[in-house]
């Protein structure tokens, strides 16, 4: 091995890594004035061990009262990844945010989730009637349910996460990152299986961590970083305005505690 093919070698495997996607999603969020954490720890809920989350993007308000946050999972992988969606049309619901704390759904009303409202708007534009995930060619352990599973856990971690005695309104949107090409299956009217590509869909999954957790997890193609960058600021944003009232009540209480 002569010590210029060394650069190249290396270079190839990192590319058959997860950290060139690391890196593009890390830039795509700081440059939507995220902050970024990269191979963030976590305390796995059911193993009681520590594993790692490629990059945790996040907003707070001037207060941190509120706190919006997308864990993302970056797969390198040569194989296409499929969404299988139903035709049936559902609206948003309060799993369409991601996972959330109670205290924020409590504070969220299902009017402003509905797409006469500005946030409601927002999270349509990521909405679609996504129930599964797979990647293709697999024969026995499917990547896809791996991956579902570990962006999860780290949801779950970074929702319960806490610092201090005051309850946070916190939401947390999980994020897989691919290279491969994306697809949505539908079974169309004559009962024959169609196939869409996409840059970017979503799916409703559910887990047992060990308790029932059930969101809304999104999928994006490298290619499409910056547009789902975007959205996620657009949604953590209007999620901000729609709980501002309870920022206000609290600073209010707080100025009562003073006097």
């Amino acid at each position: 091995m002569t010590q210029q093919s060394l650069p190249s070698k290396v270079s190839e495997w990192l590319h058959k890594t997860g950290l060139p996607l690391e890196i593009a999603a890390a830039s795509a969020f700081k440059q939507q004035n995220f902050e970024v954490t990269h191979s963030a720890v976590y305390a796995d809920p059911q193993l009681d061990k520590g594993r790692e989350i490629d990059v945790v993007a996040y907003a707070r308000d001037g207060t941190g009262l509120l706190q919006g946050y997308a864990v993302i999972e970056c797969k390198a992988s040569p194989n296409p990844w499929v969404v299988l969606v139903s035709s049936s049309p559902s609206g948003n619901t309060y799993s369409s945010l991601g996972l959330t704390t109670q205290k924020t759904r409590e504070a969220l009303s299902a009017e402003a989730l509905s797409t006469r409202h500005s946030l409601g708007s927002a999270l349509q534009t990521l909405h679609v009637n996504g129930y599964g995930l797979r990647q293709a060619f697999c024969k026995d352990n499917d990547p896809a349910y791996a991956a579902c599973i570990s962006v999860m856990k780290a949801a779950k971690a970074q929702l319960e996460e806490s610092h201090s005695k005051t309850e946070r309104y916190k939401f947390v949107i999980p994020v897989i990152v691919v290279d491969a090409p994306i697809f949505e299956c539908m079974v169309a009217d004559d009962g024959e299986l169609r196939l869409r590509e996409v840059d970017c869909t979503s799916l409703n999954f559910t887990a047992y961590i060990p308790d029932r957790l059930s969101c809304t997890v999104r999928v994006v193609h490298k290619d499409a970083l910056s547009f789902l960058a975007r959205q996620i600021k657009r949604i953590s944003d209007e999620t901000f305005l729609s709980l501002q009232y309870k920022v206000d009540e609290w600073v209010q209480s707080l100025r009562k505690t003073d006097t």
